[in-house]
This record gives structure tokens, sequence and C-alpha cells, in this order.
């Protein structure tokens, strides 16, 4: 199968660029923030990325609640998680990105590669975002190669996190690098600790392998983050089959991973998000203090790659 480019409107009304080999199809959705709405195993039919069942996807207002918008899939979020107020400016809920239609052009169009480029601006931040999304032709593989500009003159603090929400089933595993795991205070559901070594950690009713993705009928909720990661990459696994999605990532960029993992205790999903991040924890100024923030020098632009593997073990 060669490879393909095409452009529709086939999902609610919504601009769809997908681009697809023998091996894979993605699906973006450029003016839903360049939302990766899907990444589909073609031989096998396997989804990597969950669906909300209750929001299609939509057009939501900037400043709005992301939350309430959130049909699922794969955002950007930057320049913050957290709605607050910053040297005078709000700083919308889950950032400046995705609410906003991206602009996008072919980059590479030929029979060995197929590159999307996408961009947005931000409005309160001085920034551009780039993301270019690119397939080969015989190569379960999607590379991703971001840029974040400063387009002040001054240094620029941000978080920036990559938000895929995993399709998870019961018996699903999610393997992580060896981490130091610290749990977010608000989301301490009786913890015996506040952090404690991937995977296992103790709680009231005994010990509970967090790499272990348990029925909805837990009702459980947790925010994590994994730090001192041992390098960059995760996988997600499924018991029923031997296909797994793993990322892969630069480390010194995005060196934590958080982990939103709701298991039937918000708003009764079942999802793992899998979110590597170039800080911790969710509120930004306490980021900001403890130096676990990103940085950039006034002008200054930060250029990465990501790669997303379908593969068996």
């Amino acid at each position: 199968m060669s490879l393909n480019l095409s452009v529709s409107r086939s999902l609610y009304s919504l601009q769809v660029i997908s681009l697809s080999n023998e091996h894979l199809k993605i699906e973006m959705l450029p003016e839903l923030g360049g939302k990766i709405w899907s990444i589909n195993h073609l031989p096998s039919g396997e989804e990597m990325l969950w669906h909300n069942p209750r929001v299609s996807p939509h057009k939501g207002a900037f400043g709005s609640s992301f939350d309430d918008h959130w049909s699922g899939g794969w955002d950007e979020i930057f320049p913050n998680d957290v709605a607050f107020l910053y040297q005078g400016d709000p700083r919308p809920d889950h950032g400046e990105l995705w609410a906003l239609p991206w602009q996008w052009r072919i980059v590479q169009q030929d029979q060995e590669r197929i590159a999307i480029a996408m961009n947005a601006t931000t409005p309160i931040t001085p920034a551009r975002f780039t993301r270019t999304v690119s397939l080969t032709r015989d190569k379960a593989e999607i590379g991703l190669t971001y840029q974040i500009e400063n387009l002040s003159p001054d240094e620029l603090l941000f978080q920036w996190k990559m938000h895929p929400a995993f399709k998870v089933v019961p018996g699903s595993k999610l393997l992580l690098p060896n981490a130091d795991v610290l749990i977010d205070p608000d989301c301490n559901r009786g913890w015996s600790e506040d952090q404690y070594d991937w995977s296992v950690i103790d709680g009231s009713e005994g010990s509970v392998d967090m790499c272990m993705v348990p029925h909805p009928d837990v009702r459980t909720v947790d925010l994590h983050y994994a730090t001192r990661i041992g390098d960059g990459s995760l996988t997600v696994a499924h018991p029923h089959t031997d296909l797994r999605w793993s990322l892969i990532w630069d480390q010194e960029v995005l060196n934590s991973i958080w982990l939103f993992l709701d298991y039937g205790g918000w708003r009764g999903h079942h999802v793992a998000c899998l979110e590597p991040c170039t800080g911790f924890p969710i509120d930004f100024e306490t980021a900001v203090k403890q130096g676990t923030v990103g940085r950039l020098n006034g002008g200054e632009t930060l250029t990465t790659e990501v790669f997303v593997r379908a593969h068996t073990p």
C-alpha cells in the first residue's frame, strides 16, 4: 500500500487531515488545536487513542473549560495546565493551544514520506508552536517534530506536555521506565506515602501495582508525576492482542510523565492519560519555585523529536 494523504470534512463537519501507509492511519483536526484524533493500526484495527463516548469533537471557546469540551484523542498543552493569573495575564485552563485553529501545510509528499506541519501563535504568551507529523512508506512509526519559539526578548517559562489519552481495558499494562513517582496532594486517595518507586505503592487495602489497569468499577482517579525517569519512553500493552503502542522522546526535554489515571472515578471514564512533560507539578507557580518548568531565553527556539510506534514484543 502506498502513502496516502487526504483532506475531508468527514467528522462532525470538521476538517480532517489523514495520513496512512500499510501499517498506520493518523487523523488530525487542525480546527481543534491540531488535535490528533486517531492513530489506528490498520492490519489489526486496533486504535491507540481513547474517545469520549459522551462528548464528540467540536469547537470550544478560547478560555473555556478544557474538561467540559474534552472529546479525547491527543492534545498539546502549552504554556500551562490549570488556569491562573500570571504576571497580570490570565492563563486559560489547559493552556492556549487546544481551542485555537491551527494553520497547516504540506512539507513533503512523495513515494517515500509524507509530512504535514501545523502551527499556532498563542495570543497571550508570545510564542509560536509548530508540530510536524510524518509517515514513511514501510514503517509502523509516526514521527513528530516539535518547535516552540519564544517570540519575546524576555525569558519564557512554560509547561508543555503531550496529552495522549490512551484507550485501555481491564488488564492493560502501563509500562514505564524506572522512576521516582510523586503523588499530587489533591489526588491522594489514602496512599500511605506521597511518593514511591514505579510501579508498586502501598495503600490502606494493601499494595497496588499501578502498571495494571483495573476495571472501571473500582471508581478511582489518580494524578501522579513520574520523575527522574530512566529513559524517555513508555508503552501500553493490552491483554487481547500482542500489539503494543510506544512513545519515545528526549528525556532531557520532556523530563517527567504525568499520569492521569481515571478508572471510573472522574465523570465515569475509563482512560489512562500518560503525558510526557517539561516539568511538574500541575501548579505552575510551585513548578517555577522548584525549578521544574521549561525555559527559553528571549528569541530562542526549542526543537525536539517524538516517535509513536506500533509493534509486538
